[in-house]
């Protein structure tokens, strides 16, 4: 650089810091004060984890059932938004799925995931069922306009179906469904990839890049 020149430029685009809030229950006074912290570090993105399989943390109006006693109600989350925007920091929102849905599923227990024995799989939503994809299109149509940020986080991992030996064996409803939808051939996995997709193509609908 010319002498006198500074360069002050972070090395990454893109400098995320994550807090899981369904985990653990965090105030929106402590949420304000990271997000000051994270500006002061010249952060640009946070992310907020707030559904899982020990709790849904931000108010809904689609699905008031499945919100934990202790949550955000969505004008403490307009301020965090709003506030993080102040200091160049872009809110990005995660509902973790086809897994760690414990929360949702608490309150929906007719698609939670069961084995061919009818044994529940922690945390895992029916993939095969149609209303499992509008119980989730439903939340995150709703929460689009929540956070207006460029990105949005899908989870994506930890499908327990995907973790047996035999998938098509301990879930033939996942199988049937599988098959019918790609035909001969098609697998528990390529059903659980269309889901990922179809909820891509539902948060997409509203301008986001999708993250998984």
């Amino acid at each position: 650089a010319p002498e006198g020149v500074v360069r002050d430029q972070p090395a990454k685009p893109q400098r995320g810091f994550t807090l899981d809030i369904a985990r653990k229950n965090f105030t929106a006074g402590w949420i304000e004060d990271r997000v000051r912290e994270l500006g002061d570090l010249k952060y640009n993105q946070l992310g907020l984890h707030f559904s899982d399989d020990q709790a849904f943390r931000i108010q809904s109006d689609t699905h008031p059932e499945i919100v934990a006693r202790e949550h955000l109600t969505k004008a403490q989350v307009k301020k965090i938004v709003a506030l993080a925007a102040q200091r160049h920091i872009t809110v990005v929102p995660e509902i973790d799925s086809p897994g760690h849905l414990g929360a949702v599923l608490a309150a929906h227990p007719e698609l939670q995931l069961r084995n061919a024995q009818g044994v529940a799989t922690r945390g895992a939503i029916d993939i095969s069922k149609k209303a499992s994809a509008n119980l989730l299109d439903d939340l995150l149509n709703e929460y689009a306009g929540l956070f207006p940020g460029a990105y949005w986080h899908l989870g994506g991992d930890e499908y327990q179906a995907l973790t047996v030996r035999n998938p098509a064996a301990s879930y033939p409803q996942l199988a049937a469904a599988a098959t019918a939808r790609y035909g001969p051939g098609a697998s528990v996995s390529d059903l659980a990839t269309g889901w990922l997709n179809d909820r891509a193509a539902t948060v997409r609908a509203h301008g986001r890049t999708m993250r998984a």
